[in-house]
């Protein structure tokens, strides 16, 4: 074994390396380098969810986003499914811009790991990195543009009838 090859045996960080390899997978994070996701990975918690598990509840302040890293939530709006999000998905964005009551209850439809970022360590995180909170911002903006896009092409389309 020569020296480069235990170097790498000491120093490399496998874990590390497949959060960086996840984290490249989920779109807020789209074009960030390797040094601004480990800062991300800084502050960020993990959490298991059993399945049946809510999450929060529509009208409880919002406090932090959260990814899906594994298993699958069900997000729902006055009773009605909305949406199922898995692996690299996100739901709770806009807690990062303000602290608001959600608008909608998740529970975890299967078992969960979460991975949450809190509003107070992104909004330190930003102020610590501004280039990496920049990025950040914009791709939340774009983000969410084109959800309402979406949202507005759904209003535009005629209702199916049976």
């Amino acid at each position: 074994m020569d020296l480069r090859d235990l170097f790498t045996k000491i120093f490399f960080d496998r874990e590390y390396k497949e959060k960086i390899t996840f984290f490249r997978t989920v779109s807020l994070f789209s074009g960030l380098s390797d040094r601004a996701l480990g800062n991300v990975l800084g502050i960020v918690h993990s959490k298991i969810y059993p399945a049946g598990e809510t999450v929060f509840k529509a009208g409880q302040e919002g406090k932090a986003l959260y990814i899906v890293k594994t298993g699958e939530v069900k997000v729902s709006r006055d009773g009605k499914e909305v949406c199922r999000l898995g692996s690299g998905e996100f739901f709770g964005e806009m807690a990062l811009l303000e602290e608001i009551p959600r608008t909608a209850t998740v529970v975890t439809s299967k078992e969960s790991q979460l991975l949450l970022i809190y509003k107070v360590r992104f909004d330190e995180l930003a102020e610590d990195t501004p280039r990496t909170g920049v990025m950040l911002l914009r791709n939340l903006a774009s983000i969410l543009s084109a959800r309402i896009r979406d949202l507005k092409d759904l209003d535009t389309k005629p209702l199916q009838t049976k």
